[in-house]
């Protein structure tokens, strides 16, 4: 077609995003040893290596109200189409606001699994993107909401309550520091979508929330950046002690407490809390057991390592003492005293109050 291959001619591209294993299987421009470089520097070189008479130009800048300084008035009208490959809707809506200003064609394309979809957008002639937009679906960030809260009560809320109840510097009826050997004083975990752990965490558990429920999981989800981005976006209500918790420190109580505790117990208090749960979703609605395989393992061993960072990153014996408001035996030292899938398929049913 000799599309910006003339004197005259030249394509523009941007992205200030860095090529990832995942996008290898996408497209056609990247190889192995282009991962960690910039996708638009990457891309300019592939396409001008197929096609040496083509006038390209590579930035690495995401276009948006924070860079218009580098896409000026200047630029958006020397342009003569703009074709869009964008990941989220608040960018597809600049673009379309631009073109629209400027009266610029706009190819509009993007894709969320196997579907795709396109849209050209022509001045005076056809409506904009942003005249239309499809009702909101249940998308994933619901799900990422959903694991960063888990997150919250977990490994901060919990703990928390548990040194509400017991500061560092408690003691025993008889006079002795209540955190001492085998029981470790906690730490609730800080949050940071840079912690990779963390944000695996949050991953893991959103698509097992996901796959549960029967909704879809774009492929950016899986993009650590962009994962962050939609983390930092969730509100986390701040931590508000339960006064009236009651906690039992008799060792003999908690074994027996401990003791008295088995699978089937556990799995009729899921079944009882799903038959509560039922009867207040609407008619039709259906969920999708999942079945314990390999893939779970890295689920579990993420469960387990933050659990035990609250603890120093130490496992200690059975406690001495049982936060009964909440029913979980392994608040106090890190360990499990049931089966840790068992511990995720609770953290998928929701708190009946």
């Amino acid at each position: 077609m000799g599309v910006s291959c003339g004197n005259q001619g030249k394509l523009t591209i941007t992205d200030d995003d860095v090529i990832e294993k995942s996008n290898l299987s996408r497209q056609f421009l990247f190889r192995d040893c282009n991962i960690g470089l910039a996708k638009s520097t990457v891309a300019a070189s592939a396409a001008a290596s197929i096609n040496p008479s083509l006038n390209i130009e590579a930035l690495q800048n995401r276009v948006g109200p924070d860079t218009e300084n580098v896409f000026d008035d200047t630029f958006w009208e020397n342009l003569t189409v703009v074709v869009n490959a964008l990941d989220n809707v608040n960018a597809r809506l600049y673009v379309d606001q631009r073109c629209l200003y400027f009266q610029k064609p706009l190819l509009e394309s993007g894709t969320l699994g196997a579907k795709c979809n396109t849209q050209m957008v022509i001045p005076h002639l056809t409506e904009n993107y942003g005249a239309s937009l499809d009702p909101p679906e249940k998308q994933a960030p619901d799900c990422i909401t959903w694991a960063r809260l888990r997150f919250e009560d977990y490994f901060v809320n919990r703990v928390k309550q548990l040194i509400y109840g017991f500061p560092e510097d408690a003691a025993t009826s008889t006079g002795a520091p209540f955190w001492s050997a085998p029981k470790r004083f906690p730490h609730p975990l800080h949050f940071s979508a840079a912690d990779p752990s963390y944000l695996q965490f949050i991953l893991a558990a959103s698509i097992l929330r996901a796959e549960t429920f029967g909704i879809q999981i774009p492929d950016w989800i899986k993009h650590p950046r962009m994962l962050a981005e939609a983390v930092d976006k969730v509100t986390v209500p701040d931590f508000q002690p339960k006064k009236d918790a009651k906690i039992v420190t008799d060792e003999k109580a908690a074994s027996l407490s401990i003791a008295s505790m088995d699978d089937a117990a556990v799995i009729n208090e899921l079944i009882f809390k799903l038959e509560l749960c039922s009867k207040n979703l609407p008619q039709g609605f259906k969920m999708k057991p999942i079945q314990f395989e390999k893939r779970h393992v890295q689920s579990c061993n993420l469960f387990l390592s933050l659990r035990n960072e609250d603890h120093h990153h130490g496992i200690v014996p059975l406690q001495s003492a049982l936060l009964e408001s909440e029913q979980d035996p392994d608040l106090v030292n890190g360990s499990y005293c049931q089966p840790c899938a068992l511990a995720i398929g609770n953290m998928l049913v929701p708190r009946i109050s």
